[in-house]
């Protein structure tokens, strides 16, 4: 049976350098502007949940892989969070996004987010018009602090558009007028930032896929009804059809089963992915100078090659890692490991302990 090795799928059931200060920085020059209306602006934002403190000041983001959303990151987010603000005594927020054409950000229909091309690039603008937008709330929530991004963590497909988008706003020319935006630390994990040919994780991807547009939804009411079909019919293994029945609901009107995903643009994402090349960013200097970039792979999986981890080593643009006891899905096979991982960096910032007087 197929396995499902989807570039960022992860079961829904398990889920620095500080950042500088942020201001309100212009959009993007590619983009158009949001409408005067509230309700207009958020409906060409990203969906999104937060977890941990709503006034604080230090921002971290998370994005999620190929047919996945933010909610694969909400018990890995919530354990990060506290292990942050204990390290720095700082009240902590996470946001966890949904890109485009998944999850809660598939029903959207603004002029941006509605409309294709739905490749990395639309994706990452997406991003910057959704991370300005919570840098701007969070600025007027708090009323002696400015908000600062302090990190940016992406998995799979999510790391390709994290790295996409650190192209927009670290990297000249385009960059001009979004330094604010850059994160204080970016971590891209087990995501392939060059173009990729046929291989074994293009095959299982799309033929997942290919079982998805295949299912009959209509002939179902129930979802564990949909995860048999996926298992016996489809030939998918168990912890990935269950994974997928995890994005299942059922609209309000009909009662009919949905997948809370745009599976035609999500197809038209991963084709994306496949031929983009971010090895310009993960290479660049002047990226490197504005945030401390880390490259995580599994232990053991097979998606970034010993060559790319070669080439980078010799740069010494990208901090390199790699996480034992671990697959692709890093925070679900060893989650503490990569807890560890992601806040060791952040420990040492912590200020010694004050004195007391004698």
């Amino acid at each position: 049976r197929t396995g499902g090795s989807l570039t960022g799928l992860a079961p829904a059931w398990h889920c620095l350098r500080g950042g500088r200060a942020l201001t309100a920085g212009p959009v993007p020059p590619q983009q158009s502007q949001p409408s005067s209306s509230s309700a207009d602006a958020e409906s060409d934002l990203l969906a999104r949940e937060s977890v941990g403190a709503s006034r604080a000041s230090s921002l971290w983001v998370f994005t999620h892989g190929v047919l996945g959303s933010g909610k694969n990151w909400r018990s890995f987010a919530k354990r990060f969070v506290t292990l942050v603000e204990d390290a720095t005594g700082e009240p902590q927020r996470a946001i966890l996004i949904d890109s485009r054409n998944h999850g809660k950000s598939s029903g959207k229909g603004g002029p941006n987010l509605g409309a294709g091309p739905h490749t990395l690039r639309s994706a990452a603008l997406d991003f910057v018009r959704t991370i300005q937008h919570e840098v701007e709330a969070s600025s007027n929530r708090l009323s002696n602090a400015q908000p600062k991004l302090a990190g940016l963590v992406g998995h799979s497909l999510g790391g390709k558009i994290v790295l996409e988008y650190l192209s927009e706003v670290a990297m000249a020319p385009r960059a001009a007028g979004n330094e604010v935006l850059v994160p204080g630390v970016t971590w891209v994990l087990d995501s392939i930032p060059s173009s990729i040919r046929a291989n074994e994780l293009v095959q299982d991807t799309e033929r997942v896929m290919e079982v998805v547009a295949a299912v009959p939804l209509e002939a179902f009411d129930r979802q564990a009804q949909v995860m048999s079909h996926l298992v016996e019919a489809g030939g998918l293994s168990e912890p990935t059809a269950m994974w997928l029945c995890s994005s299942l609901h059922k609209c309000k009107d009909s009662g009919a089963l949905r997948f809370a995903f745009d599976l035609a643009g999500c197809r038209e994402m991963f084709r994306s992915f496949k031929e983009t090349d971010r090895m310009d960013v993960l290479r660049s200097r002047e990226v490197a100078a504005q945030t401390a970039v880390h490259l995580v792979r599994g232990e053991k999986s097979f998606r970034i090659g010993d060559g790319i981890y070669e080439e980078l080593a010799a740069l010494g643009t990208v901090q390199l890692h790699t996480l034992e006891n671990a697959g692709h899905w890093l925070h679900v096979d060893n989650p503490h490991g990569l807890l560890r991982m992601m806040t060791e960096p952040v420990s040492r910032l912590r200020p010694p302990p004050t004195k007391r007087a004698a």
